[in-house]
């Protein structure tokens, strides 16, 4: 009966036992887990603050990016519109450069200077489509280069920052995101396992990450300058007048 008793003791404290050492790993994973969630919940209030601080550079690449769309677009429309045209133009200036002005009035052209000037602007637009390109170049450069280092904090949850028609959304609303993000982040913290060190370094690595390539997002801080260029040159070459078809046929009439 004594037998009996003392192994039913025995599997009592044994089972005593594993719950305590259940409850103390509950507990330690319990106060791990908010201290975890604690760490995540100021890294991302960290990462927001950081993003405050350069939003206003964000914006402007955004619109750099838009702009260049734009800047594109009209490259390609008019380098279509005067295809093959400077290389005639610049015949049509030697041929005029070769009359004299009776030969000239003799085939309608009463002022040799005012005429020149009017085929130039054919070869002026080609040159500032040269430079329009080169300018939305130098710009293209700055600005892939901050997407390619924006794109890979995504996939570690950092969220977007566009709204429909890709968009840049407001610092508002962005601010918000990022809260949400970081309370939802902080709120799922549970450590399995062991706590050990790595476990704990693992479990905040994203987040050091994300804020580490937010702070060095723009080693060099873009500014209006190159923005203002590439903006003058389209103004420019979309402005500058051309002769219509029209006209253009009678100038290169004079070469038959």
């Amino acid at each position: 009966m004594k037998e009996v008793a003392s192994s039913s003791h025995v599997a009592d404290l044994q089972r005593t036992k594993s719950q305590i050492e259940v409850l103390q790993k509950e507990i330690k994973e319990s106060y791990l887990g908010n201290k975890l969630g604690l760490a995540k919940e100021i890294l991302w209030e960290e990462i927001t603050e950081s993003v405050k601080d350069i939003w206003p550079y964000i914006k402007i690449t955004f619109d750099q990016n838009d702009f260049l769309g734009k800047a594109q677009e009209a490259i390609e429309t008019i380098s279509k519109e005067i295809e093959g045209m400077p290389e005639v133009a610049t015949e049509v200036i030697k041929f005029l450069n070769s009359k004299d002005n009776y030969e000239l009035e003799e085939l309608g052209i009463n002022d040799r200077k005012t005429t020149i000037l009017e085929v130039k602007k054919i070869i002026t637009k080609k040159n500032l489509i040269l430079q329009l390109e080169e300018k939305c170049n130098n710009v293209n450069v700055i600005v892939q280069r901050f997407f390619s280092r924006l794109e890979p904090l995504t996939s570690k949850g950092f969220p977007s920052m566009l709204v429909i028609n890709d968009k840049l959304m407001p610092i508002e609303d962005y601010v918000r995101k990022l809260t949400e993000v970081g309370t939802n982040a902080a709120s799922v913290s549970n450590i399995r396992g062991a706590a050990t060190p790595r476990v704990l370094l693992n479990a905040l690595r994203d987040s050091f990450f994300i804020l580490n390539e937010i702070r060095h997002l723009f080693p060099v801080k873009p500014t209006f300058t190159k923005y203002t260029e590439m903006d003058e040159f389209y103004r420019r070459v979309t402005k500058l007048p051309i002769p219509d078809k029209k006209r253009w046929e009678e100038l290169t009439n004079l070469l038959d």
